[in-house]
């Protein structure tokens, strides 16, 4: 498993939100599901929602959803890989 740098964080989000964006044909994030079920199951109270994406090109190019707690990302949800 790859460590998401905090860098690559770009926008606090809502559960709403992500779910807003991110459900296709009724299930939340599609073919990652199994993903976003592992990161809901690691919720717990205090717990952020951050939206990620590279911090320039000469990193690993992907975008998702990372659960954040207390600073550190816990877990993610990688929706596209470039």
């Amino acid at each position: 498993m790859v460590q998401l740098e905090s860098s690559y964080l770009t926008k606090k989000t809502t559960l709403d939100e992500v779910l807003r964006e991110n459900t296709y044909d009724g299930v939340a994030f599609g073919y990652a599901n199994d993903d976003w079920e592992r990161l809901l199951a690691k919720m717990q109270p205090g717990d952020e929602l951050w939206c990620f994406e590279p911090p320039s090109k000469h990193v690993i190019q992907m975008w998702g959803v990372a659960l954040v707690r207390m600073g550190n990302v816990v877990s993610t949800v990688i929706t596209s890989v470039g």
